[in-house]
């Protein structure tokens, strides 16, 4: 009987820390989390940039970085992780022409980068001559596309004389169409989920 009052209190310990370890334990991420944040290799997407880079080694080059936008939403059960983060270089100059920059990253892998130049006549040229694959799409925009990089520009449109009256901001974007795609995949297939509470 002494044996049983001296195992029993054991046993029942070990069986409250099992099922507390159970219960605590976090739930199980989406099963598309992984996917969701794969690192492919990267292509050159523009003013020296590569793709999938994580946002930490822009910060180790470029320590004088902004946020602009840090939205995150942590993998649950029902949806993988979205991570969007957004910074800027103030100034930054491409091509010889001063202005500033945006990159885009997509769950820390570099997605966008976009040049804004403060001067569109003086920049129109030279991405002209960088970007000879670039063709009109509509009456503002020029587009290329080759492979998985995607360019699209209005600095021809803001360089011409109707160009200040059109009021948008001269901008270069640079893009990994196989990031767009899986944003926007996440977007058609998870954004109609509630965000969940802000634990803070």
């Amino acid at each position: 009987m002494k044996r049983f009052l001296v195992i029993m209190p054991l046993v029942l310990g070990i069986l409250a820390a099992g099922l507390w370890a159970w219960l605590a334990r976090p739930p199980p991420l989406h099963e598309a989390s992984a996917a969701f944040g794969a690192r492919k290799p990267g292509i050159e997407l523009g003013a020296g940039f590569v793709s999938y880079v994580d946002a930490a080694s822009v910060r180790a080059v470029y320590a004088d970085t902004q946020v602009i936008n840090d939205i995150r939403r942590t993998a649950t059960p029902a949806h993988p992780p979205r991570a969007l983060l957004t910074l800027a270089l103030r100034p930054f100059t491409h091509l010889d022409v001063p202005g500033w920059l945006t990159l885009d990253f997509f769950n820390d892998r570099l997605m966008e980068v976009t040049f804004y130049p403060q001067d569109a006549k003086a920049y129109a040229p030279a991405l002209s001559r960088a970007e000879p694959g670039l063709r009109r799409q509509g009456a503002n925009r020029q587009v290329g596309v080759s492979g998985h990089r995607r360019v699209a520009a209005n600095i021809a449109q803001q360089a011409s004389p109707l160009g200040p009256r059109m009021g948008a901001r001269p901008f270069v974007l640079w893009q990994d169409l196989r990031l767009r795609a899986e944003l926007d995949d996440w977007d058609a297939r998870f954004g109609h989920l509630p965000q969940p509470a802000d634990p803070r």
